[in-house]
């Protein structure tokens, strides 16, 4: 239950975030941050396919444990690349409804990872392994 109440705020931040979505122009720095949000959606999804992933953070039954590609600098690319959405639409709409849905959506997510992260630690042993080497939710570990 509480899954699906993270991600039904999640939902709303990101709408409030995107709207009013202005109908001007993106600009080439709004342009950057949706490409890279999508190139890394498109990442993620090449190695967490359709069959083992959810936007409900509860992990699913004989789900794998993936910890490479995006996986292997961060623990939750896929909220990366809804953060960086979002903040495409905070550059875009330039308002301040929109940063503050932003910077909800970020406290969101950082919730619904740590309960992730708790169900993770339940259903796969091997995850508290996987957190002492991957230290970093969201930004990249490149070191």
């Amino acid at each position: 239950m509480l899954g699906k109440i993270l991600f039904a705020i999640q939902v709303i931040a990101i709408i409030v975030c995107a709207v009013p979505f202005t109908l001007h122009l993106p600009s080439p720095l709004t342009l950057l941050f949706m490409m890279v949000s999508l190139a890394l959606f498109l990442w993620v999804l090449s190695y967490n396919k359709a069959d083992n992933w959810s936007v409900l953070p509860a992990p699913k039954i004989n789900g794998k444990l993936i910890t490479s590609g995006p996986y292997h600098f961060m623990r939750h690319p896929m909220y990366l690349a809804v953060i960086l959405c979002g903040l495409s639409f905070v550059i875009h709409n330039q308002s301040i409804q929109s940063f503050i849905a932003w910077l909800s959506l970020i406290l969101i997510l950082n919730i619904k990872a740590r309960y992730e992260e708790r169900l993770l630690n339940a259903s796969h042993p091997e995850y508290q392994r996987y957190q002492a080497n991957v230290k970093t939710r969201f930004l990249p570990s490149l070191f």
